[in-house]
């Protein structure tokens, strides 16, 4: 597969030894815009803006990056604006990515791992361990219903005549 820098070449070629833009462009199924397209020249200042400026006010973008490591292009469009460039926040960031800067990824803290505190205790006779539990439901109506469990872990006889709910 061609590019299209080369089927450009190719129709400036065709059109040297006087076949038509037209029928060149069709020869190699190219767009006569995109054959007729002119890359922007770069500009002269855009390296004053990624490197460090001659003036000691401004700073370029490897600088901001350097001093201010967890704020991106958005920050260094905001300083430059207010250093009195009038730039684009496009164009700062094609220059930040291009000059392959970058916020670094947050470093996640280690979490303290929690000893268990409570030990789960067994029943052995009745009355020893007691369950409470909230059991919740609604009714036809849309009434909220909440009711308050307690059973014996060993027996598991609810203190109630609600144990059907629960």
């Amino acid at each position: 597969m061609v590019a299209a820098p080369q089927k450009r070449q190719f129709v400036v070629f065709a059109r040297e030894k006087g076949l038509s833009e037209r029928a060149s462009c069709r020869l190699v199924r190219l767009s006569r815009t995109v054959a007729r397209y002119q890359a922007m020249p770069k500009r002269r200042d855009d390296e004053k803006l990624v490197e460090h400026e001659h003036s000691f006010a401004v700073s370029g973008l490897k600088e901001i990056a350097r001093k201010k490591r967890r704020r991106g292009y958005r920050l260094a469009y905001s300083h430059l604006r207010q250093e009195g460039f009038k730039v684009n926040r496009k164009r700062v960031h094609r220059l930040w990515k291009a000059a392959g800067l970058s916020v670094p990824p947050r470093k996640s803290r280690k979490r303290l791992r929690r000893v268990a505190t409570q030990q789960t205790v067994a029943a052995h006779r009745p009355d020893s361990v007691w369950c409470i539990d909230f059991a919740q439901d609604r009714t036809i109506h849309g009434t909220k219903v909440r009711i308050l469990c307690v059973t014996d872990e060993f027996t598991r006889e609810s203190l109630s005549n609600q144990s059907e709910l629960c």
